[in-house]
């Protein structure tokens, strides 16, 4: 269980959400002063079973930390009924580290599984964020590289699968 579900649940929103994003590799070494702002500015969303939480080719332009519920990956292929595939996201993960950067319209949707709720970062208050603390660009930058390289580790020393084409997405 997280520390932040073991809190009480009686303390501020910002103090909230502090909490979580002090969870979050990506947010870690981030100067506290700018953690507070990039709290103050996260908006929190609960989503019902069945509800998209973004669609294929949209922009979602948001980070996405999954406080608690399950979300399904589908693909949605031109001309082809939409299909589930075998992944599956719920509580703890972060996604759409990549879209804080720069725009980037989405190859798959996201549905919830069950009920679930989100905290979510968007472009625009990231930006507003680095325009007050510039050197957490570089930060996030750079945890976003280290995330990707746990990434393609995790892939070679998971035994119960066989390596997949998405193997080695660190060389980008």
């Amino acid at each position: 269980m997280s520390s932040y579900s073991e809190k009480n649940d009686q303390s501020s929103p910002m103090t909230q959400n502090i909490a979580l994003l002090n969870e979050v590799s990506l947010f870690t070494t981030i100067p506290a002063q700018a953690l507070k702002i990039i709290a103050l500015l996260c908006r929190r969303n609960v989503l019902e079973t069945g509800e998209k939480l973004f669609e294929k080719g949209d922009d979602p332009g948001q980070c996405i930390y999954i406080i608690s519920g399950k979300f399904s990956l589908v693909a949605e292929r031109d001309g082809l009924s939409p299909s589930t595939i075998d992944k599956e996201y719920g509580t703890g993960e972060l996604l759409g580290t990549l879209s804080l950067l720069a725009s980037s319209p989405s190859l798959f949707s996201m549905i919830a599984k069950e009920e679930s709720e989100v905290l979510i970062l968007d472009r625009k208050s990231f930006n507003k964020v680095v325009e007050q603390f510039p050197e957490i660009y570089k930060i996030i930058v750079i945890n976003i590289i280290k995330n990707i390289r746990h990434c393609d580790a995790q892939q070679l020393h998971d035994t119960s699968s066989t390596l997949t084409s998405h193997i080695g997405v660190s060389l980008i």
